[in-house]
């Protein structure tokens, strides 16, 4: 029996957590909201299909937008996208991230669960 194996648990994030995601292929920008993250990637919701070439995407964690909390800055490799009645679901996995970088994940994550 094949069983699921992640690397790192998921966390479900609080909503409203935000993110700008840039794909060379769309030639600008999509807001996107976290829907749910680990210290290796996080899944994604947006209203535009993300149309990663060559696979690679930057991520950029902006938080809340009242929030006055760092930005961080990532690499992700765009893995999965679903069309949904309303938007499209993306994953995406972290790309060679620094010690500081997940660092700052790993605070992130535990500041913004969604209660359960």
């Amino acid at each position: 029996m094949d069983k699921d194996v992640r690397r790192h648990p998921r966390y479900r994030i609080k909503g409203g957590m935000l993110v700008v995601l840039s794909v060379s292929a769309n030639n600008g920008s999509t807001a996107a909201e976290i829907l749910d993250m680990s210290e290796n990637g996080l899944a994604l919701m947006h209203d535009d299909e993300v149309e990663a070439f060559p696979n690679r995407a930057e991520i950029l964690l902006i938080g809340r937008e009242t929030s006055n909390e760092s930005l961080l800055k990532i690499l992700a490799s765009f893995v999965y996208q679903r069309e949904l009645e309303r938007g499209f679901r993306s994953g995406f996995e972290f790309i060679d991230l620094s010690r500081d970088e997940a660092s700052w994940l790993r605070n992130f994550i535990k500041r913004n669960i969604e209660s359960q």
